[in-house]
């Protein structure tokens, strides 16, 4: 007779979907990422006209910039990964280092998600998440594009020779 943990099956990662929602500082974002690590959709709000018109991050501001963009930047992410919010297995939301102004817009939708379809909420750390992004891959263009930022792919400094 096979042990129990030996009958176990192996979970397919593949299946989970989870919503990533990044309100750190000055950019609204939101990805969804399947759990073997492929990036289906990715959405970036730049507040770069306030950061030209302030001279840099003013806070109070930013915290309006997420707010008004917060809900459409997810919404598109869910639309370009072909989902719902009822898709999904998980939230992942960034909870510093940060503006806190700014996260607690990320973070009370991150909720507002989870609480309505019964989901997890996982909180990020900005710093480890950007380590650990170089390692996942997207489809951008046309192109796989894998073990690099995502903000230079996002922000088209990244050059292909």
């Amino acid at each position: 007779m096979p042990s129990a943990a030996g009958s176990r099956a192996t979970p397919d990662h593949g299946n989970l979907l989870m919503l990533g929602i990044e309100t750190s500082c000055d950019d609204t974002a939101a990805a969804v990422v399947r759990g073997d690590g492929e990036i289906l959709s990715q959405v970036v709000s730049s507040q770069e006209d306030l950061l030209v018109r302030w001279g840099g991050v003013a806070p109070k501001m930013a915290e309006e910039a997420h707010l008004l963009a917060i809900d459409r930047v997810v919404q598109k992410a869910l639309d370009n990964a072909n989902v719902s919010e009822s898709d999904l297995s998980a939230v992942a939301v960034t909870v510093g280092p940060g503006l806190s102004l700014c996260l607690r817009v990320g973070v009370h939708k991150a909720r507002k998600i989870a609480k309505s379809f019964h989901l997890p909420i996982v909180g990020v750390h900005h710093m480890e998440a950007q380590a650990l992004v170089s390692s996942m891959t997207c489809v951008q263009g046309g192109l796989l594009v894998r073990n690099i930022q995502m903000e230079d792919v996002l922000h088209g400094s990244l050059l292909f020779r």
